[in-house]
């Protein structure tokens, strides 16, 4: 089997871009693929968008992923302009690799990583942030009534005044806490909740935010700092009795080594599409393992990404929760077709064990979000 072509649709899901990847082979299988587009700046790549990655992908075996890999690795890794868009391109190519694979030996993608520990998958819905307290509880309201039993909101950071810095006042730690002492105490016993910093905050400004909230129960606290110092975040998770999640603005297994060695994370939380696709990701919670870590996805895709990420999260050990970021768009399911719906129910995602990814794009509501692409897509 070889690859003969390769083209992509980049569609709009809410504010953000996403890319489909199909993959064509001279037996005519397909495979599909998903990755960011627009933020990442792919269409800055050579030859315009992942075409760029094209002539290292014809003639070539589908199964040869490892290599391939590394191949375009090589040529757009670390050091190459520019590294976020050539590893999400990688990412999507990855992706259909692996779906081609899978149809090819007529087995789920799970089974191609080494089988499943789990038949469903935990996900986690990100419901952002909000303008009062109130916002905050309706949404907790919306949890209850769609199933949610986890959810993670944005820390308010509303009246910042010197964000580059990462200070924050008195008065704005007083908000912090109000609203998350809040949130705590109106999920219940049956809602566990999280809380996305965004790299905000310096060392001593999130030193007071976790003295003051370290009374409640969270399941988390994501990205305190910024992600360049594996020294300063220990510093962080060493003064914290939350737990420290971290790893979304990290890219490759590389990058997460020396977080591991050092103890300064208590959840490592990867996504696929920054790491280079599905086999590079599993490298990153097989070494955690190791240190007893447990790992979560960052994701904010559609639900082809989504349900690869579910496979990779069946296969591994170590896995607590998928990330879910769309719990307002209506038409989210419709984007795929031949899988039971809906894709998350009550809080999971039943992994299919139909051949490769196990989804197919649905064309009639893709092209109603279509942004620029191959017209002959979908041919």
């Amino acid at each position: 089997m070889k690859i003969v072509d390769i083209k992509t649709l980049v569609i709009k899901l809410d504010w953000l871009q996403l890319m489909y990847v199909k993959l064509i082979t001279d037996e005519g299988i397909t495979g599909i693929g998903e990755t960011y587009y627009g933020r990442a700046g792919i269409h800055a790549m050579e030859g315009g968008d992942i075409a760029a990655l094209k002539h290292f992908l014809i003639d070539e075996n589908p199964y040869d992923v490892a290599r391939l890999f590394q191949k375009m690795r090589g040529r757009y890794g670390a050091g190459q302009f520019p590294f976020w868009a050539s590893i999400h391109a990688i990412s999507g190519v990855e992706m259909a690799l692996w779906d081609i694979i899978g149809k090819s030996l007529n087995v789920p993608i799970y089974q191609l990583l080494g089988g499943k520990f789990r038949k469903e998958i935990l996900v986690y819905c990100d419901f952002g942030g909000g303008k009062s307290l109130e916002e905050y509880l309706e949404k907790i309201r919306l949890a209850r009534k769609s199933g949610w039993t986890f959810i993670k909101f944005d820390v308010p950071l509303h009246n910042v005044e010197n964000a580059f810095s990462g200070e924050v006042k008195k008065s704005e730690v007083h908000q912090i806490v109000n609203i998350v002492g809040s949130i705590c105490e109106n999920v219940g016993n049956h809602i566990k909740v999280a809380f996305d910093c965004h790299g905000y905050f310096n060392i001593s400004s999130i030193k007071e935010v976790l003295r003051s909230i370290e009374k409640y129960e969270i399941a988390w606290l994501e990205d305190p700092i910024q992600p360049e110092n594996p020294e300063a975040l220990l510093k962080v998770t060493r003064m914290s009795k939350v737990p420290i999640a971290f790893g979304e603005g990290l890219s490759t297994a590389y990058a997460f080594r020396r977080y591991l060695e050092l103890g300064a994370v208590d959840v490592i939380h990867p996504d696929i599409l920054h790491n280079g696709g599905l086999l590079e990701t599993k490298r990153i919670p097989d070494m955690a393992d190791i240190y007893y870590i447990p790992t979560a996805f960052h994701n904010v895709t559609s639900p082809v990404a989504t349900i690869a990420a579910a496979h990779l999260a069946a296969a591994i050990p170590n896995f607590i929760a998928l990330e879910h970021h769309w719990p307002y768009i209506s038409w989210w399911d419709n984007l795929v077709k031949g899988i039971e719906k809906p894709l998350i129910d009550n809080g999971f995602i039943k992994v299919p064990d139909a051949p490769g990814i196990g989804v197919e794009l649905n064309e009639k509501e893709v092209v109603k979000h279509v942004v620029v692409g191959d017209e002959d897509f979908f041919d």
